[in-house]
């Protein structure tokens, strides 16, 4: 073979890929996207209801997670996060979904991208961010479903 059908055949081979490739995200697509887990509700381990003192305990619950992980306690902290606290999110963001879609996946977002900087090792600093971000989302979401944002009466 010489070095022009060679060339001839590796840039066909390249564009066949770009073509398949392309043809994927198209129909991945047009069919509802890839399945992104905050299309659909994520379900907690508890069922739970809404309420402004729910979004009250759960902000002060937040709180202290935020805290014991500055103060250097990040297994204990998980601990509380990842029970009730965390269930809590997931039951506003399927009663957000109702009233604001956008924001209902934005708090997905944050939950999933704080339960993978933990994880993952994140630093201490970085998942107290990632944290008091979340608490303040939730409490936009509290507001959004009619609730007095926690900590104003």
């Amino acid at each position: 073979m010489t070095w022009s059908n060679a060339w001839l055949w590796g840039a066909s081979c390249g564009v066949l890929a770009i073509i398949f490739v392309g043809a994927f995200f198209l129909i991945r697509e047009a069919t509802g996207g890839g399945g992104d887990t905050c299309d659909r509700d994520l379900r907690p381990r508890e069922s739970g209801s809404v309420s402004a003192q729910a979004f009250a305990d759960q902000d002060a619950a937040l709180k202290e997670v935020v805290d014991m992980i500055v103060a250097g306690d990040r297994a204990r902290a998980e601990s509380a996060l990842f029970g009730p606290v965390h269930d809590f999110t997931y039951v506003a963001q399927s009663h957000l979904d109702e009233l604001d879609p956008i924001a209902a996946e934005n708090l997905c977002e944050w939950i999933i991208r704080v339960e993978d900087g933990i994880a993952a090792g994140a630093s201490d600093f970085s998942v107290a961010v990632e944290i008091d971000h979340l608490r303040g989302l939730l409490r936009d979401a509290g507001v959004a479903l009619g609730y007095p944002r926690p900590g104003q009466r």
